[in-house]
Formats: C-alpha cells, sequence, structure tokens
C-alpha cells in the first residue's frame, strides 16, 4: 500500500481504517505516525463538539443550509462520513461545529457574509492536511537553517502543476525558490499540488485544488499557521505559513504567474 492510499484510508475513518491499513502501520514506523496524529486530532474534534456552546443565531444560519441531497457533487467537499443523527439540524450542527473548532482554526473573514460550510470545510482540510505533512515541512526549516536546501527541479514541479491543469512561470523559482513539490489528496475527487517555497519565517505551503473556487478570499489561522484561501479560475490557492508570514507577496508572487490550461 503506497502512501497516498493509506492516507486515504485513514483520513475516511480514523478509528476503523480497515485490517490492512493497520497492518501497514504497524510494518512502516512513518505510516504508524500518520495514522497516531490522524486519531488524536480526531479524538480533539470530538472532544470539542462535545463541549460546544451554541452561539447565538447559529440554529437559523445552519438551517439555512440545503439538505445534503440537494447539493451539487462539485459543491460539496467529502466530509468523513459520522453516525446518523436524530435530526436534521443536529447533523448540520456537528458538521459545522466540527469543521469550526478543529485544531483550534479560526478564520477572519474578509468578507461580511463569511464563508459557507462548504468553504469553511475546504481551509480545515487543508489545514489537517498540513499537520499530516509536518516531517516534510520540518526538513524544509531545517535545511533553511543549517545550510541553502536544494531546490526541486523545475521540470518535477511542472509536472506537478500539470496534475491539476496549471503551468507556472519559471521566474517563480527565482524569487522563491521552490523545495517541495507533490501531488497530494485533500479531497479523493479533486486533484491537488503542494508546493513549499521559502518565506522569511520558515516554509510556505502553496496548496492549488482543481474544485469550486470559494464565493471570496477569506483568512485562516491556528496557533502555528497563518493562511488564506483565494478563489481563482477553476479552482482555489492555499496559502499557509508560519505564523507572522507575509503570505500577500506570494498570493501575488503565484497568481501573478500561473494559468489554467486545461
Amino acid at each position: 500500500m503506497d502512501e497516498l492510499e493509506f492516507r486515504q484510508r485513514v483520513y475516511a475513518n480514523p478509528e476503523d481504517p480497515g485490517q490492512d491499513v493497520l497492518d501497514a502501520a504497524a510494518n512502516n514506523p512513518a505510516l504508524q505516525k500518520i495514522l497516531d496524529e490522524t486519531r488524536h486530532l480526531d479524538a480533539r474534534i470530538q472532544g470539542l463538539v462535545s463541549n460546544v456552546v451554541v452561539p447565538e443565531g447559529l440554529k437559523e444560519k445552519l438551517l439555512e443550509i440545503p439538505d445534503s441531497d440537494t447539493v451539487e457533487p462539485e459543491a460539496a467537499p467529502n466530509l468523513v462520513d459520522r453516525p446518523a443523527a436524530n435530526s436534521s439540524f443536529f447533523h448540520y450542527y456537528a458538521i459545522a461545529a466540527s469543521l469550526l473548532l478543529v485544531i483550534g482554526v479560526t478564520f477572519t473573514l474578509s468578507f461580511n457574509s463569511g464563508p459557507n460550510a462548504n468553504e469553511i470545510a475546504i481551509g480545515d482540510q487543508v489545514v489537517r492536511h498540513l499537520y499530516s505533512e509536518a516531517p516534510e515541512m520540518a526538513m524544509v526549516n531545517a535545511a533553511r537553517i543549517s545550510v541553502i536546501p536544494a531546490a526541486v527541479n523545475w521540470a518535477d514541479v511542472d509536472t506537478v502543476l500539470a496534475g491539476v491543469g496549471l503551468q507556472m512561470a519559471n521566474s517563480v523559482n527565482q524569487q522563491s525558490a521552490v523545495f517541495y513539490a507533490n501531488p497530494c489528496i485533500i479531497f479523493p475527487e479533486h486533484s491537488s499540488a503542494h508546493l513549499m517555497l521559502e518565506g522569511s519565517a520558515g516554509a510556505v505551503n502553496v496548496f492549488v485544488i482543481q474544485n469550486t473556487p470559494v464565493r471570496s478570499e477569506f483568512q485562516i489561522n491556528d496557533e502555528r499557521f497563518d493562511g488564506m484561501v483565494v478563489p481563482m479560475e477553476k479552482g482555489n490557492l492555499i496559502l499557509l505559513g508560519e505564523d507572522g508570514e507575509n503570505l500577500d507577496q506570494f498570493k501575488n508572487l503565484i497568481s501573478d504567474n500561473m494559468e489554467w490550461v486545461i
């Protein structure tokens, strides 16, 4: 079982991913770490949901969300299945509460109405995915401190971006070298790419997901990361950097030098 399939199975059901997944983890310390971290995060989500206090007006906002069978598949992210609740309100409340509170993520809104539940899910899932790739990020940060890390061959960057229907000018590499480039699975039904660039505070993570663009840009952050979700022509650009990183310059750099080719 390769790592991508392993991550997909674990994210879908951390507590019962299947015996073959457990066997793979038992024989591979790196996979076991992914499983342990995901289960720990899932337990935190459940703890937060069970102790949440419903904010005033939340019920009315959640009741405005259409029934799940009326939401177009493209608009809805691949949320983890949970046991059925006794009412539609509880179902929506549990989803929204877990998405809003998971790992302490808070959203600073850049528009009055705020992101909807589907859009919040995109930012939340990217943050969760990033924590699962902490070893790769740590290597970039460690190399940055001790020696100048080797940049990824630009042909490899092109290949990764082509997987989501994008191409980016090589001039980006001259302004901020790319030290990590890989396809990734954030939502299994949508193609995604992950790049790491060098920032002033550490690695800057650039995610591109070929899914429905959010209605408007919004910011996300937790105790470690600052980030933003930016709508693009045929998907979303998500930037995440260490606390205090100036992400606006990277947003401008990427958006000015990237174009869709499909």
